[in-house]
Protein backbone atom coordinates (compact mmCIF):
# COMPACT_ATOMS: atom_id res chain seq x y z
CA UNK A 1 0.00 0.00 0.00
CA UNK A 2 1.27 3.46 -0.89
CA UNK A 3 1.71 5.76 2.09
CA UNK A 4 -0.12 9.08 1.74
CA UNK A 5 -0.68 11.96 4.11
CA UNK A 6 -4.36 10.96 4.17
CA UNK A 7 -3.68 7.37 5.24
CA UNK A 8 -1.35 8.48 8.04
CA UNK A 9 -3.78 11.13 9.28
CA UNK A 10 -6.61 8.57 9.24
CA UNK A 11 -4.45 6.18 11.28
CA UNK A 12 -3.60 8.95 13.76
CA UNK A 13 -7.27 9.83 14.20
CA UNK A 14 -8.41 6.21 14.66
CA UNK A 15 -5.57 5.32 17.03
CA UNK A 16 -3.91 2.81 14.71
CA UNK A 17 -0.76 4.91 15.16
CA UNK A 18 -0.17 5.29 18.90
CA UNK A 19 0.01 8.90 20.07
CA UNK A 20 -0.72 8.70 23.79
CA UNK A 21 -3.60 11.12 23.24
CA UNK A 22 -7.14 10.18 24.38
CA UNK A 23 -9.72 9.21 21.75
CA UNK A 24 -11.84 12.38 21.66
CA UNK A 25 -8.84 14.71 21.64
CA UNK A 26 -6.96 12.56 19.13
CA UNK A 27 -9.84 12.54 16.64
CA UNK A 28 -10.15 16.33 16.84
CA UNK A 29 -6.50 17.32 17.14
CA UNK A 30 -5.27 15.53 14.04
CA UNK A 31 -7.75 17.31 11.77
CA UNK A 32 -5.72 20.50 11.99
CA UNK A 33 -2.40 22.24 12.17
CA UNK A 34 -2.41 25.02 14.73
CA UNK A 35 -1.12 28.55 14.87
CA UNK A 36 -1.62 30.56 18.01
CA UNK A 37 -0.86 34.16 18.75
CA UNK A 38 -2.10 37.12 20.72
CA UNK A 39 -5.58 38.27 19.74
CA UNK A 40 -4.20 41.52 18.24
CA UNK A 41 -2.02 39.52 15.85
CA UNK A 42 -4.90 37.24 14.90
CA UNK A 43 -7.08 40.25 14.09
CA UNK A 44 -4.31 41.53 11.81
CA UNK A 45 -4.00 38.10 10.14
CA UNK A 46 -7.75 37.89 9.54
CA UNK A 47 -7.96 41.47 8.24
CA UNK A 48 -5.06 40.91 5.83
CA UNK A 49 -6.12 37.41 4.82
CA UNK A 50 -2.49 36.25 5.19
CA UNK A 51 -0.49 34.39 7.74
CA UNK A 52 3.01 35.85 7.47
CA UNK A 53 6.31 34.41 8.59
CA UNK A 54 7.89 36.09 11.61
CA UNK A 55 10.39 37.90 9.35
CA UNK A 56 7.66 39.21 7.00
CA UNK A 57 5.35 40.17 9.86
CA UNK A 58 8.11 42.27 11.44
CA UNK A 59 9.15 43.85 8.11
CA UNK A 60 5.54 44.81 7.35
CA UNK A 61 4.81 45.90 10.94
CA UNK A 62 2.04 43.29 11.15
CA UNK A 63 3.05 41.88 14.53
CA UNK A 64 1.05 43.92 17.00
CA UNK A 65 2.12 41.91 20.04
CA UNK A 66 5.30 39.85 20.12
CA UNK A 67 4.37 36.97 22.40
CA UNK A 68 7.50 34.91 21.75
CA UNK A 69 10.44 34.48 24.06
CA UNK A 70 13.38 36.56 22.85
CA UNK A 71 15.66 33.84 24.26
CA UNK A 72 14.02 31.21 22.06
CA UNK A 73 13.82 33.47 19.00
CA UNK A 74 17.48 34.47 19.34
CA UNK A 75 18.63 30.84 19.25
CA UNK A 76 16.45 30.02 16.23
CA UNK A 77 18.24 29.80 12.91
CA UNK A 78 17.30 32.96 10.93
CA UNK A 79 16.20 30.89 7.91
CA UNK A 80 13.35 29.39 9.98
CA UNK A 81 12.01 32.88 10.68
CA UNK A 82 11.18 33.08 6.96
CA UNK A 83 8.50 30.41 7.34
CA UNK A 84 5.07 30.30 8.92
CA UNK A 85 5.25 27.99 11.93
CA UNK A 86 2.36 25.69 12.73
CA UNK A 87 2.01 22.95 15.32
CA UNK A 88 0.60 19.45 14.86
CA UNK A 89 -1.30 19.78 18.10
CA UNK A 90 -2.45 22.34 20.63
CA UNK A 91 -1.03 22.41 24.16
CA UNK A 92 2.56 22.76 22.99
CA UNK A 93 5.35 23.70 25.42
CA UNK A 94 5.46 27.12 23.74
CA UNK A 95 1.81 27.71 24.55
CA UNK A 96 2.28 26.41 28.11
CA UNK A 97 5.14 28.84 28.84
CA UNK A 98 3.71 31.88 27.05
CA UNK A 99 -0.02 31.79 27.79
CA UNK A 100 -1.56 34.04 30.42
CA UNK A 101 -1.26 37.44 32.02
CA UNK A 102 1.97 37.88 33.91
CA UNK A 103 3.17 40.74 36.06
CA UNK A 104 6.45 42.50 35.32
CA UNK A 105 7.97 40.70 38.30
CA UNK A 106 6.83 37.32 36.99
CA UNK A 107 8.28 38.08 33.57
CA UNK A 108 11.60 39.12 35.14
CA UNK A 109 12.00 35.84 37.01
CA UNK A 110 10.68 33.71 34.17
CA UNK A 111 13.34 31.81 32.28
CA UNK A 112 11.68 32.59 28.93
CA UNK A 113 10.28 36.07 29.61
CA UNK A 114 7.36 35.57 27.23
CA UNK A 115 3.68 36.35 27.44
CA UNK A 116 0.59 35.80 25.34
CA UNK A 117 -2.15 37.17 27.55
CA UNK A 118 -5.04 36.51 25.14
CA UNK A 119 -4.11 33.56 22.89
CA UNK A 120 -6.30 32.71 19.92
CA UNK A 121 -5.84 29.65 17.73
CA UNK A 122 -6.16 29.38 14.00
CA UNK A 123 -6.98 25.82 12.95
CA UNK A 124 -5.89 24.94 9.43
CA UNK A 125 -6.92 21.78 7.61
CA UNK A 126 -3.92 19.47 8.09
CA UNK A 127 -4.53 17.66 4.80
CA UNK A 128 -4.37 20.91 2.83
CA UNK A 129 -1.37 22.17 4.77
CA UNK A 130 0.73 19.03 4.28
CA UNK A 131 0.09 19.06 0.51
CA UNK A 132 0.80 22.79 0.19
CA UNK A 133 3.79 23.43 -2.12
CA UNK A 134 6.91 23.99 -0.07
CA UNK A 135 5.50 22.46 3.11
CA UNK A 136 8.17 21.08 5.41
CA UNK A 137 7.81 19.53 8.85
CA UNK A 138 10.03 18.51 11.70
CA UNK A 139 9.77 16.28 14.73
CA UNK A 140 11.49 18.79 16.99
CA UNK A 141 11.56 22.47 17.80
CA UNK A 142 13.03 24.80 15.20
CA UNK A 143 14.72 26.58 18.09
CA UNK A 144 16.93 23.57 18.83
CA UNK A 145 20.61 24.28 19.34
CA UNK A 146 21.66 21.46 17.04
CA UNK A 147 20.71 20.52 13.53
CA UNK A 148 17.01 20.18 12.79
CA UNK A 149 15.86 17.56 10.30
CA UNK A 150 13.25 18.81 7.86
CA UNK A 151 10.91 16.46 6.02
CA UNK A 152 8.37 16.80 3.22
CA UNK A 153 7.11 13.41 2.03
CA UNK A 154 4.15 11.28 3.13
CA UNK A 155 6.53 8.42 3.95
CA UNK A 156 8.61 10.67 6.24
CA UNK A 157 5.44 11.96 7.88
CA UNK A 158 4.24 8.42 8.59
CA UNK A 159 7.51 7.62 10.39
CA UNK A 160 7.40 10.53 12.86
CA UNK A 161 7.38 9.40 16.52
CA UNK A 162 3.89 10.78 17.26
CA UNK A 163 3.89 9.26 20.76
CA UNK A 164 6.90 11.40 21.69
CA UNK A 165 6.23 14.57 19.72
CA UNK A 166 5.24 17.69 21.58
CA UNK A 167 6.91 20.30 19.37
CA UNK A 168 6.48 18.91 15.87
CA UNK A 169 6.09 21.81 13.50
CA UNK A 170 5.03 22.49 9.97
CA UNK A 171 6.76 25.35 8.19
CA UNK A 172 5.45 27.09 5.13
CA UNK A 173 6.08 30.24 3.17
CA UNK A 174 3.53 33.00 3.67
CA UNK A 175 -0.02 31.70 3.47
Amino acid sequence: MTVTFDTTIDELQTGKIYTGIYNSSRRAWFKYCYHFSHIENIVSILNDGYLFSRKEALLKSKMKSDNASSKIIDQTNPKYKEYVRLYFRPKSPTQYHNEGCKTKEQLKISELNAQCSVPVFLCLDIRKVLTHPGCLFTESSLASQGAVSLYSTPDEFSKLPFDKICMCQVILGNL
